[in-house]
């Protein structure tokens, strides 16, 4: 995660999700969720996500816990 990457508890991302979201969509940068200074997630913009699944194919994640 670079300096740059804003990160927030889930908590506070829950409770405050309405402005996460526009945050991600607006300004295109993500937002990486963390739990006890762990990172667990990211919000990202949808073009990062199409973008990933087009390189990786749909629903393919590098932690895919899909069947083939």
């Amino acid at each position: 995660m670079s300096d740059e990457t804003k990160s927030m508890g889930i908590s506070e991302a829950r409770a405050n999700l309405t402005e996460v979201v526009n945050q991600v969509r607006l300004l295109g940068e993500p937002v990486v969720l963390m739990r006890r200074d762990k990172p667990q997630a990211a919000v990202v913009p949808m073009a990062w996500l199409e973008w990933a699944q087009a390189q990786l194919g749909a629903g393919k994640g590098p932690d895919s816990r899909q069947e083939d």
